[in-house]
């Protein structure tokens, strides 16, 4: 579209590479407006059944990255005093969901840290909102599937149950986010959508 972009890969559940991916996205463009956080993982697991390492690699990418991005981010966006952080939760984060345990507990953190930096730093110029999508139909979703022992058919036929009669994609959520990063949504911090369809059938 007649822009430009760049790829920093990183790992955002380490601060080192969390602190170079902010520092190579000023090197190139001199400052940062807009902070998505949409790194995700997910692992079907019971409390019982969850490993320690499931459990640190859900809550480390979704939550700490959530954190360290937003951390190396923040300082340079109350500097200019204007900025957008856009973070990715789930509806899971919102209501649970059966054998998610260490996925909605990140999710959830997500929730409640958006809620907490929209007031620690709206004063200073920074907007920070939360999309929890819900069924999107995206690779770990099919994953998702695979896992319930259902097949991508029928998972798609019983999303047909929600209100709108469709499951969710990626589209719709980017959509949300680019209303959030836009002017249009000037007067709104600290809230939390719901993109869901209406609600989603359970298994």
């Amino acid at each position: 579209m007649g822009g430009n972009a760049i790829l920093v890969k990183s790992d955002v559940r380490f601060d080192e590479e969390c602190r170079r991916a902010v520092e190579e996205t000023v090197k190139a463009f001199e400052r940062i407006d807009i902070l998505c956080n949409n790194a995700g993982v997910y692992y079907r697991n019971s409390v019982v059944d969850c490993t320690e390492e499931e459990w640190d690699l859900q809550v480390y990418i979704m939550l700490k990255g959530t954190f360290l991005m937003s951390k190396y981010t923040l300082p340079l966006m109350i500097e200019k005093g204007s900025g957008v952080i856009i973070n990715i939760s789930s509806a899971c984060g919102l209501l649970g969901e059966d054998k998610g345990a260490a996925y909605c507990a990140a999710k959830g953190g997500v929730i409640t840290l958006t809620k907490t930096m929209a007031k620690d730093h709206g004063q200073q110029g920074v907007r920070v909102n939360c999309i929890c999508p819900g069924d999107t139909e995206t690779p770990m979703l099919v994953e998702d599937a695979k896992l319930r022992g259902v097949t991508w058919e029928k998972y798609l036929k019983d999303s047909a149950s929600r209100p709108l009669g469709r499951i969710g994609q990626p589209e719709d959520v980017a959509k949300a986010a680019l209303f959030l990063a836009s002017d249009d949504s000037s007067f709104i911090s600290g809230a939390v959508f719901k993109l869901d369809g209406g609600g989603k059938k359970t298994y």
